[in-house]
């Protein structure tokens, strides 16, 4: 009896693997930048809270700044690998 193979065509296309080698790459290197990112706010949080506490207008503090950077840097981060995929 013969065995089913279920081989997928796509995986085996050369474009197709460059597109998800390239995807990959990018998608790894935006991770690390973001993780690091995260890194450097929690250290920062830990070791020096008054530079986080600092008011920079009114009543916002720098870390409310900081906050909604890392947000809108995260947010970047998703829609990237899916815009330079296409």
């Amino acid at each position: 009896m013969k065995k089913k193979t279920n081989k997928n065509k796509k995986l085996e296309n050369s474009a197709f693997q460059e597109l998800y080698n390239r995807r990959k790459a990018i998608t790894f290197t935006l991770t690390l930048f973001i993780v690091g990112i995260y890194v450097a706010y929690i250290l920062i949080d830990a070791f020096n809270r008054e530079l986080l506490a600092r008011k920079i207008s009114g009543g916002i503090t720098l870390g409310i700044y900081i906050g909604i950077g890392i947000i809108t840097v995260s947010y970047t981060h998703l829609t990237l690998p899916t815009i330079y995929s296409v």
